[in-house]
């Protein structure tokens, strides 16, 4: 191998030289190649900055790597120079390469068609759509559109369009492990919205089945919770134990009165979370367990709300009794569920209370 370097430091040729026996007698010495010609790939400044060598071979007429030519024992160069790319060996795709970026993708021979139907679609006017032109358009609805449709069937409290928001949210079963998929979630919004026993239904098998995943979850489940609906056992056993409290909390509000399930909502009223405790304190309350009286009598005491005092009513004591009797005097906007959950503890002490209460006397 030869080594040639101009007056100038610009023109750089290396030469390859096969052993005798591989280049035969017809092959070009070190020397006689010194005094020839350079031909072959003449690269940019910006190839060279790559180091993107190209070399030309003089015993099969193809560019090769220096590292491969040099396996081959094959007698080649390349050049370098600051000058414009100068020539080529013929080949058809000289021209196609030029000074461009390659394309990895030209080799499969598959070019862009037409874009397919349904993806840029001008946004709708819903509220000019009848019901049946709304209910049509959800199941096959772009991210564009489907918050737009949801809503407007929600709006409209169309109960009609529950198959038509389960099959868009079933559309998109498999994605949304790490992160929510909004075509999902305005669907379980909607339903949630539109309320009744389909609705109901219809998140339960969104859920049982597993079609919402994920960070998703969470809105699947608080809309069960909102509807009122019952998971199955061992759907609910696993949902009471997500990792998520975001999803452990509603989960309390929608599980079935099983024996197992039970279990698993007395081990929750130790949660870290306080609304999960508190969650699971207002379910089992409801079905009598008296082992929620403490936390619910201290939210009571803290901080009522309308759920803690439906949940406390099957667990009624005096002490219940007394403190639903001054909820019913401070807090105006708890004062019908107060009233509620007195009537319906029907006790003579309860009763006193109540007549005192709608009579006015503190």
């Amino acid at each position: 191998m030869s080594v040639h370097v101009d007056d100038h430091g610009l023109d750089l040729r290396i030469i390859w030289e096969a052993p005798a026996t591989a280049r035969g007698a017809g092959a070009a010495s070190t020397a006689d190649e010194d005094q020839r010609q350079p031909v072959g790939a003449v690269l940019t400044p910006a190839r060279e900055r790559a180091r993107n060598w190209l070399v030309f071979s003089r015993t099969d007429g193809a560019l090769h790597s220096p590292r491969r030519l040099a396996r081959c024992g094959a007698l080649g160069f390349f050049a370098k120079s600051e000058k414009p790319i100068a020539r080529y060996r013929e080949s058809p795709h000289n021209d196609a390469m030029g000074m461009q970026q390659l394309d990895l993708f030209a080799a499969g021979g598959v070019r862009p068609t037409a874009v397919a139907d349904g993806w840029h679609r001008e946004p709708l006017h819903v509220a000019e759509l009848s019901d049946a032109e709304l209910i049509e358009s959800i199941p096959s609805a772009g991210l564009s559109n489907c918050i737009a449709l949801t809503e407007e069937a929600a709006h409209r409290g169309l109960r009609a369009a529950v198959p038509a928001l389960e099959a868009l949210c079933r559309r998109f079963r498999g994605f949304g492990l790490h992160r929510a998929v909004p075509e999902q979630i305005s669907s379980l919004q909607a339903l949630a919205a539109i309320g009744g026993t389909d609705a109901a239904a219809a998140v339960r098998r969104l859920i049982a089945t597993q079609v919402v995943q994920g960070p998703g979850l969470c809105e699947a489940v608080r809309a069960a919770a909102s509807l009122r609906c019952r998971l199955p056992e061992d759907v609910a056993v696993v949902v009471l134990r997500h990792a998520d409290p975001e999803v452990r909390a509603p989960a309390c509000r929608c599980v079935p009165n099983t024996r197992r399930v039970v279990d698993v909502l007395l081990q929750l009223l130790g949660d870290l979370h306080e609304p999960v405790a508190m969650a699971a304190a207002c379910t089992l309350g409801r079905i009598g367990r008296a082992e929620a009286l403490p936390a619910l009598l201290q939210s009571l005491r803290r901080a009522p709300c309308a759920e803690v005092i439906e949940a406390v009513a099957r667990l009624a004591d005096e002490e219940v009794v007394v403190l639903l009797g001054r909820i019913a005097r401070s807090h105006a906007t708890l004062r019908e569920a107060a009233l509620a959950a007195l009537e319906d503890i029907d006790t003579p002490l309860s009763a006193t209370v109540l007549t005192g209460v709608k009579a006015g006397r503190s």
